[in-house]
């Protein structure tokens, strides 16, 4: 009995060792040109989602800033009207940005699936103002 329990541990651990060996080899193998190409293309993706998350940031930054300033000296009666235009405006960035940032990151999905390269979004939560919204960077699977 414990003879069939070791020789079949053994197999096992054997099939573990030459599944596990195999796996590892694969990803360290070279990249072919054609994921090659798609890690830019993913990469270039990645780099205008910053920029804009950036441009993004600092607009609504602006934003709040000259809120905050126009709010100090309001008539109360007009303190509704203000924080509602405020939020219009930051609404509009925040929408704008996540449009623009989720095009930008289906195409280079779709164009990396083409190449042989799995991608997908991994959600940044990014802080607008005062507000938060989830944006969607790359990352890769080979």
């Amino acid at each position: 009995m414990l003879k069939k329990l070791l020789a079949s541990g053994s197999i096992m651990i054997l099939a573990l060792f030459l599944v596990s060996t195999s796996v590892f080899a694969a990803t360290n193998e070279a990249p072919t040109k054609d994921q090659q190409e798609a890690l830019k293309i993913i990469e270039k993706a990645n780099n205008e989602i910053n920029q804009k998350i950036e441009k993004a940031v600092e607009k609504a930054d602006s934003l709040q800033k000259k809120y905050l300033n126009d709010i100090k000296d309001i008539e109360p009666s007009k303190l509704a009207e203000r924080t509602e235009k405020y939020n219009e405006q930051l609404n509009e960035i925040i929408t704008k940005l996540y449009d623009e940032t989720l095009e930008i990151s289906n195409e280079a999905i779709q164009k990396a699936a083409e190449l042989g390269v799995k991608a997908e979004c991994t959600w940044v939560l990014v802080k607008l103002a005062d507000q938060s919204v989830w944006i969607d960077p790359l990352v890769v699977g080979l």
